[in-house]
């Protein structure tokens, strides 16, 4: 008797699950078309209105996001990042309604389903502050009630550690408005948010790892001093970066003889090399550890040279920042450049340079290095003998331009001279030392 209820239960569930597969899953995409419209005059806004910079700074601010723009990003966003498309609709006053459709074959479900689409239809309410609330969701032809597609929003979101940066974006906002073809935004950051952004970022057992990677930094800085006082004050960063990568050499081979159980044995040197280019980025935005961790008052102050690369210190931000952004901490840690309020130096201020962007690829590629090849990379960073070793020189490339006159050299119908741009600055990063 048993049995056949058992056999009954398994039954049932298997016909459920058939029913949501065949319901859920289809075999094409909502039809979203890819806006008409540029989304570069929005980028450009963001760009070179120093938005990211004005909020670091506690300014209340309003942005105006026009509806046409605004889906143009969404698309191409999602289009670069998981080949899906977004569609985004105004109803009413105060709803907006999101489609998105995905390809499966560019998530987990890849193995099972490569051919299919997961389509998804919401209905958002925005309430008082900005808060959103969900009015229904559609996943196929399947409607899930609200409770449980927030039951599930929620647990997606705990388990990727993204639960607190979403508290924090929205205890920023104090108001949207939706308006006819225009979503409305007013903000403002709040220093009080600083420590709750960083606890999240960094765990409590990562603290002692960090400490002795700012004493190594405070050592190398004074190893260098002579160094500084022959550059006018400024510390090249290769008389850092080396004896830093050295130091995380040395503790990964210390600890893979005399693993804490803390971390997996095969996480250590990603963990170690992600240490060290966090401290490092902190210096370079003269930030000391004890203004985001109060376990850091008592941690050494290291000699206040900043750090440059090619002789510039915005080369040596850009490249650190984003070699921390690819380094193993995942998006969480972009986060982290809200705690540095108006210490971030002021980039979409002086206007687009490509120079920028080659320091910002090069770092990217060198923090993908310090995950996916963590003790080649602690090795190969011994063998740099001048900082072309580390990032190609790009002085020739255009820079300081205003949104004017990028727009008339990169945007539009001139878009092809962009990709060149980016083809040959990729090609010259590519041959970097570092990364043979």
């Amino acid at each position: 008797m048993l049995s056949l209820a058992l056999v009954a239960c398994l039954l049932v569930v298997g016909v459920g699950l058939g029913v949501v597969w065949q319901l859920g899953f289809r075999q094409a995409p909502i039809p979203i078309e890819r806006p008409a419209v540029s989304r570069d005059s929005l980028v450009n806004q963001l760009a070179h209105g120093r938005w990211l910079q004005r909020t670091l700074q506690g300014e209340s601010l309003r942005l105006d996001l026009p509806l046409p723009q605004l889906n143009a990003l969404a698309f191409d966003l999602t289009n670069q990042t998981v080949g899906g498309r977004v569609a985004i609709h105004l109803v009413g006053k105060q709803q907006v309604a999101v489609a998105v459709s995905v390809p499966s074959g560019r998530t987990p479900l890849k193995r099972y389903l490569p051919d299919a689409w997961i389509n998804v239809q919401t209905l958002w309410a925005i309430g008082d502050k900005g808060k959103f609330q969900l009015h229904s969701l559609q996943w196929g032809e399947l409607k899930i009630p609200v409770s449980l597609a927030s039951w599930i929003f929620d647990r997606v979101m705990s388990r990727q550690e993204l639960t607190p940066f979403l508290n924090v974006g929205l205890e920023t906002i104090q108001q949207i408005r939706v308006k006819p073809d225009l979503v409305q935004v007013d903000w403002q950051w709040r220093d009080d948010l600083r420590a709750r952004t960083f606890a999240a970022l960094i765990p409590a057992t990562e603290f002692s790892r960090l400490k002795q990677h700012h004493e190594a930094l405070c050592h190398a800085i004074d190893d260098a001093l002579p160094v500084a006082k022959e550059t006018g004050g400024f510390m090249p960063i290769i008389h850092v970066l080396k004896p830093m990568f050295l130091r995380a050499q040395q503790r990964t081979l210390a600890q893979q003889l005399n693993p804490d159980r803390v971390v997996p044995s095969g996480l250590l040197p990603a963990y170690e090399n992600r240490a060290a280019l966090l401290i490092m980025t902190l210096h370079t935005m003269q930030i000391h550890p004890s203004e985001l961790m109060p376990e850091a008052k008592d941690w050494p102050i290291a000699l206040p040279y900043p750090l440059t690369l090619h002789r510039r210190v915005d080369f040596a931000q850009h490249y650190l920042l984003s070699a921390l952004l690819a380094s193993g901490v995942g998006g969480r840690i972009a986060d982290l450049i809200g705690l540095y309020k108006e210490r971030i130096d002021k980039i979409a201020g002086s206007g687009f340079s490509f120079n920028d962007v080659a320091a910002d690829r090069a770092g990217i590629k060198f923090g993908q290095r310090a995950q996916l090849m963590p003790q080649q990379l602690q090795e190969r960073v011994q063998q740099g003998e001048d900082e072309d070793f580390f990032m190609p020189d790009v002085e020739d490339m255009p820079q300081y331009l205003s949104a004017k006159e990028f727009d008339n050299r990169f945007a539009g119908q001139n878009k092809t001279a962009y990709d060149a741009l980016l083809a040959q600055i990729d090609q010259r990063i590519a041959r970097i030392g570092v990364l043979q």
